[in-house]
């Protein structure tokens, strides 16, 4: 491995170690207990600092890849919000006091990142023997060795994949419901039933993720501006009728990646900065309709609220209180749960509550009860993901989970870096924002789901575009 240094990367060395200071000179007098927890706050920041620093100033490094963004959630998860909540007095979750968790879990952090970075750069042979690096894409074409009957085919194909996942996506929010007109006017008109908040039959929410790639490869290859128009506005609709964050953040980042990795081109840091504020602002605005809207209270057109442009990704950046309660209480209080919601929950998931009235519920539910209190559990509280792979197996749990996912990670990596064609810039533009979700939610059952309802169509497509060429060329 190579180490470059530039400008850049000297840079943010310098601002990571600015940063650090700053942190050490504004803390406040605090009680013995915050005072150890703020202790181990900055010692994870430097520690993940140094992390950051390393990974930047390797050869390979890439601003798109999956590592870039798992630390700098951890970042902001894990030590920014904490210290602003403890500076701030605001760490309380439900009336309870998590902060008892805080050192054991900053311990926990830093292991973690630590086996994530081994699985990630492969420095035990048996991570490239798990998932070896795929040669596969070598074969496939990019986008400018495609004739223009491939190119009606893929739009063909794409098009029926995308038709029947929308169709099904409406459906659902029928049955929790909302009326046609209700869901296509977002909320302005139409009929809702009294019971909105219904979620519809979970198997089909998944389908709003079958939209994503087939929506992608329309805009690309489609020579039709109406027909690209008419697929992002349905899918615009039903999203943010839905209210689910995740699959409007694909749709904003899997063009832009698609973008730059099919050109091999990467943006310079201004427009990087730029894009983050426009993501912001355009999930700001997302945050004050999507509540209202699924709610059946339709779009509140009053002034925004004055923290609404900070708070976008609030309830992701408090998680940490619930991974601070979960490692108070487990195993000190109550068992680990051994494979009931990584494994279990995931077999269980797609059975419908109609045909199995006695289904279990979610793990999670019952381990926010334990460790917080009913009333969080009932508002949905959640726990990153890493409060999983610790409530199931503890720490061995998260450093095994999060080697297999810097593995997985890798494993992503290099769908573009071993060649960028247009099914791998695709497929990693799809898998980018997922990514978001696996580290910021606990429920790796949902996860796996969100995987396969997005590849699937990416897989069919290919496949039909394969034999498509060998009948064309035979």
């Amino acid at each position: 491995m190579k180490v470059k240094i530039n400008i850049q990367v000297l840079s943010v060395w310098i601002i990571l170690a600015f940063m650090g200071l700053y942190i050490i000179f504004i803390k406040p007098q605090l009680t013995a207990e915050l005072d150890a927890c703020y202790n181990a706050l900055t010692a994870t920041y430097f520690f993940i600092s140094l992390v950051i620093a390393w990974i930047i100033s390797r050869s390979d490094f890439d601003i798109f890849e999956p590592i870039v963004m798992l630390l700098a959630l951890y970042m902001a998860i894990f030590v920014y919000r904490p210290i602003v909540d403890i500076i701030n007095n605001d760490y309380y979750t439900f009336g309870v006091n998590p902060m008892n968790g805080c050192v054991k879990s900053c311990i926990i952090i830093c292991v973690s990142v630590l086996a994530f970075c081994v699985g990630y750069y492969n420095y035990f042979k048996v991570g490239s023997r798990i998932i070896p690096d795929s040669h596969e894409n070598q074969g496939e074409k990019v986008y400018d060795e495609l004739s223009e009957l491939e190119k009606h085919h893929i739009t063909k194909i794409a098009l029926y994949i995308w038709i029947v996942s929308a169709a099904l996506s409406i459906l659902n929010l029928i049955i929790s419901g909302k009326s046609i007109a209700y869901i296509f006017s977002l909320g302005t008109n139409g009929l809702v039933a009294d019971d909105s908040t219904s979620s519809g039959i979970a198997a089909l929410t998944y389908f709003a993720y079958s939209m994503l790639a087939p929506w992608l490869y329309i805009c690309i290859c489609s020579k039709s501006r109406l027909l690209k128009i008419i697929t992002t506005v349905t899918m615009l609709c039903i999203f943010i009728v839905r209210g689910t964050r995740i699959v409007l953040l694909i749709m904003i980042t899997a063009p832009i990646l698609y973008y730059y990795n099919s050109r091999k081109k990467r943006p310079k840091l201004v427009a990087v900065l730029i894009g983050c504020v426009l993501v912001l602002m355009f999930m700001s605005v997302m945050q004050m309709m999507r509540y209202g809207i699924r709610t059946g209270a339709g779009v509140e057109t009053g002034v925004a609220s004055e923290g609404l442009f900070t708070n976008v990704f609030d309830s992701d950046l408090t998680t940490y209180k619930q991974f601070y309660a979960i490692v108070a209480a487990y195993p000190s209080t109550y068992e680990f749960t051994f494979g009931r919601a990584m494994i279990l929950q995931t077999i269980l998931t797609m059975i419908p509550r109609a045909i199995w009235p006695g289904k279990p519920e979610a793990v999670i539910t019952s381990v926010i009860t334990n460790a917080v209190n009913e009333t969080a559990a009932i508002s949905g509280m959640a726990s990153p993901g890493i409060g999983e792979y610790y409530f199931e197996f503890g720490v061995i749990g998260c450093v095994v989970c999060m080697f297999i996912l810097g593995v997985i990670f890798h494993k992503w990596k290099m769908l573009y870096v071993n060649n960028p064609s247009l099914k791998s810039c695709i497929e990693y533009g799809v898998l980018y924002g997922l990514i978001f979700q696996i580290i910021t939610r606990t429920s790796t059952a949902s996860c796996v789901y969100q995987y396969l309802f997005s590849v699937i169509p990416i897989l069919i497509i290919c496949n039909s575009a394969k034999k498509f060429e060998e009948r064309i060329s035979s």
